[in-house]
């Protein structure tokens, strides 16, 4: 079990491209791109002890987001090694300018699923329902808004059926203009 309402940036492992900043504001973390085109911001999670987050277990996770912007963007919060991209071993959340979208992927087999259309400066509640092998559920604001059960896209299927990144909350525009994304706490529960 982890939980955090990021309360500091301590413990956490950031990455800034271009103008992109990490901040605790009051109490929530917010990542932004600032106004130069290809900007992004990374904040992840990463366990100094290994081989306690399995993709061979039953998980979930639970978070809360809201953007600034909803064009010209890319936002990611996910559980797996998806530091590099939505090709990486993951699932979670995927945001396309407004499009929110369920992911899944192993190595570079990706599926997704459309679930909402988002506005700006609205908090949403998401969670994802990891059920290894089989499935992965997706709720937003406590309803389920799809799953994905594409076997070849589940994580679950990595040799090492471990993982690093506890926590990947990522943010990239496409344009020169500032964007923001929010995330008040995360919590992540895996049955042992």
């Amino acid at each position: 079990y982890y939980a955090t309402f990021f309360e500091s940036l301590d413990g956490f492992d950031t990455a800034l491209g271009g103008t992109g900043a990490a901040a605790i504001t009051g109490t929530h973390v917010d990542i932004a791109t600032g106004a130069t085109s290809g900007s992004s911001c990374l904040v992840q999670k990463i366990p100094t002890h290994q081989n306690v987050l399995r993709w061979d277990r039953e998980a979930r996770f639970r978070t809360e987001l809201s953007l600034l912007e909803v064009t010209a963007q890319e936002v990611r919060i996910s559980v797996g090694d998806s530091s590099n991209g939505v090709t990486d071993s993951h699932y979670g959340f995927y945001v396309e300018d407004a499009t929110l979208n369920g992911t899944t992927s192993f190595n570079t087999t990706v599926a997704s699923v459309t679930l909402a259309t988002l506005s700006a400066s609205t908090v949403y509640s998401l969670e994802a329902r990891y059920f290894p092998g089989q499935r992965v559920d997706f709720y937003v604001d406590d309803k389920l808004l799809g799953s994905i059960s594409n076997a070849t896209s589940m994580p679950n299927q990595e040799s090492t059926k471990t993982f690093v990144n506890l926590f990947t909350f990522y943010i990239e525009n496409q344009e020169a203009v500032g964007k923001k994304a929010r995330c008040s706490w995360f919590e992540y529960i895996q049955k042992r």
